[in-house]
């Protein structure tokens, strides 16, 4: 679990300065408050950096008090709405017509549930679960880096249902 600044350790100065946490470092909290057990090389491969990368981020980050510890919750009580994320779909266009290599980089996201490739625009339309708005931004913003895409728009899935079968 990582601990927010207001949890800091008793001996932090609360006037201390907060530290300047870049989109990077605040992606990696996301993905570690989401799976606190998530390997160096995992986390490395979902942010799109090396593993030395993320190793010095992780520990600047505990230098600085800002993760101060890694746990495992368990006999969690019934999850909310809200506690157990947000649903999703990404539509995406595509700059080129092979969609190959984005759906390979699509599969190896956990977030990602689904992905069909459909005629007309978009080219492709992807179903997403994320545990928190910056994790669902997060992701967004690898897909939209992707090369081979134009453009990603975004619907939070607000309601619905599923048939089984």
């Amino acid at each position: 679990m990582i601990m927010s600044q207001d949890q800091a350790s008793p001996g932090r100065r609360r006037n201390a300065p907060e530290p300047s946490l870049s989109e990077t470092d605040l992606q990696l909290i996301d993905l570690l408050r989401e799976d606190a057990r998530r390997s160096i090389s995992t986390l490395a491969a979902l942010i799109g950096t090396s593993r030395p990368a993320i190793r010095r981020r992780i520990d600047r980050l505990q230098a600085q008090g800002v993760i101060r510890r890694f746990t495992v919750e368990t006999a969690l009580p019934a999850a909310t709405t809200a506690d157990r994320g947000i649903d999703a779909l990404f539509s995406i266009v595509a700059r080129t017509g092979s969609h190959r290599g984005l759906l390979a980089t699509i599969r190896q996201r956990p977030e990602c549930r689904a992905a069909w490739a459909v005629t007309g625009t978009p080219d492709l339309i992807i179903i997403v679960h994320c545990l928190s708005v910056a994790a669902l931004d997060g992701l967004r913003d690898h897909l939209a880096r992707h090369t081979a895409v134009k453009s990603v728009s975004t619907a939070v899935i607000l309601d619905g249902w599923q048939r089984d079968g």
